[in-house]
């Protein structure tokens, strides 16, 4: 099998992937806009039609034509696609910022190096979902994953985390915050917030509590002064992540593809080998494929299918998010007619009996059994992992029993969800994707200027 063969059986059994299209936008194109629909083939809200349209009547290769060196035959020549471009990414002309799934925008605060903000949605104002730290000669990047990041004034107008919600570095596991100054300098993040914070009075004698994130992944270089350059590790709830660089990606049509063979990356994650010869393989999750163009950066491929596979495999049954495990499926529960409370919200019950589908847990008196198993309640209190439930007396009627239940599947779906780990892992592998992308495009910049400048010396 030659490679050509090898390359399509692999991308075959991946499945069809996910595929994110990023660009780079902003005025000073330090921000990142990640739509799942390309610009030429985007249609925009301009009354030039022209400059709106996508494609004409003339013939396209299908999406899925990998052929090399065949320009596809589309209607838009380069001045339209210079025309095209001020509209791209536009609110009022690009339909896709109200479908798109991430957006990375970069703060500019002048005096200090503020984190790149991953949000959920196709403009620098949607929720955020991640704060991406990167330190000196992008050596290791910090990313801040939790809910807390979309409450409302922990990250405010100018795109960073306010100081009163935050620590000066920090300290204690807290978010770092930043401070409003008493002067905006021009060219700074935060124009129209920082005029209204201006009118606003606040209340100082309200304390408020530092926030802190759910979760924090370190992204890591791992071989930087070896042949492997491009290589980064991360750990996720006790897997090891890695980026590495890969020729075996999918095939394009512009010209310069075969000279960008080391711009690509692949990411693996290690996980127990099925085979009993080996202790642990890889399997491929991602894929980034790099393109030469001015706007556009590359693609981001994810494999949902192997996402799926391992989320199943590993992370659910490790963590119990399972059918079988208490608080992760609603007909686990048989729910009688008596009263507890998980976190506020109620369950009721009657005749002082809470069951689960053939293993009856019965109470009697202050007295919680299970099978010769006993648990003292005091006050009607007990705790299971930190969460506690409340027993009460009173009952309620029994038209509510069916509003009830529906409430506790919510609310108990919610206790175990782990953060929907399914949601955090994409936002992970977007993130580290976009950590790696950064990382890559500033390196090669830096070394196409020590090789103009060496030019410039000789000559």
């Amino acid at each position: 099998m030659d490679r050509k063969d090898a390359l399509k059986a692999l991308f075959e059994q991946e499945g069809n992937p996910t595929t994110f299209h990023i660009y780079h936008t902003g005025s000073k194109k330090h921000n990142f806009s990640i739509h799942t629909i390309s610009d030429s083939r985007t249609t925009l809200k301009i009354d030039d039609a022209p400059l709106a349209r996508s494609t004409t009547e003339k013939s396209q290769r299908p999406l899925n034509d990998n052929t090399l060196f065949q320009r596809r035959n589309t209607w838009s020549s380069i001045p339209t696609k210079v025309k095209r471009g001020k509209y791209l990414d536009k609110k009022d002309h690009d339909p896709r910022t109200e479908t798109s799934p991430y957006y990375l925008h970069l703060p500019t605060l002048y005096g200090h190096m503020p984190p790149y903000t991953l949000r959920h949605g196709g403009t620098k104002r949607a929720p955020p979902a991640c704060l991406l730290n990167p330190s000196w000669f992008w050596r290791k990047w910090t990313m801040q994953f939790g809910d807390v990041l979309a409450q409302d004034g922990v990250i405010d107008g100018r795109g960073v985390v306010n100081i009163k919600y935050g620590t000066k570095k920090g300290e204690d596991g807290t978010l770092k915050g930043y401070a409003v100054r008493a002067k905006r300098y021009m060219g700074e993040s935060g124009k129209q917030w920082f005029r209204t914070q201006q009118t606003l009075k606040e209340d100082a004698t309200k304390p408020i509590p530092k926030v802190r994130p759910d979760e924090v992944v370190q992204l890591a270089w791992a071989s930087p002064f070896t042949t492997r350059t491009r290589e980064y590790h991360f750990i996720w709830r006790d897997f090891t992540f890695k980026w590495k660089g890969t020729k075996s990606v999918r095939r394009s049509e512009n010209i310069f593809q075969p000279f960008l063979r080391y711009n690509h990356l692949k990411l693996v994650v290690v996980v127990p080998s099925k085979d009993v010869s080996a202790k642990e393989e890889e399997v491929l999750l991602a894929t980034y494929t790099s393109v030469p163009a001015s706007r556009k950066a590359g693609r981001l491929e994810l494999y949902q299918d192997a996402i799926d596979d391992f989320l199943s495999e590993h992370i659910h049954d490790t963590f119990g998010l399972k059918a079988d495990t208490f608080g992760s499926k609603v007909d686990t529960f048989g729910l009688q007619d008596d009263t507890f409370q998980l976190q506020g919200d109620p369950f009721r019950q009657k005749d002082d009996t809470f069951q689960q589908q053939g293993d009856p847990f019965r109470l009697q008196g202050d007295t919680f059994q299970q099978e010769g198993d006993p648990f003292k309640l005091q006050g009607d209190t007990f705790r299971l992992q930190g969460d506690t439930f409340q027993l009460k007396d009173d009952a309620s009627p029994s038209k509510e029993n069916s509003l009830n239940e529906k409430k506790a599947s919510a609310s108990v779906q919610d206790f175990h969800s782990d953060s929907k780990p399914d949601q955090r892992l994409r936002d992970l592998l977007v993130a580290s994707a976009m950590c790696m992308i950064i990382s890559e495009y500033q390196k090669r910049q830096v070394i196409i200027q020590i090789i103009l400048a060496a030019l410039n010396a000789t000559g």
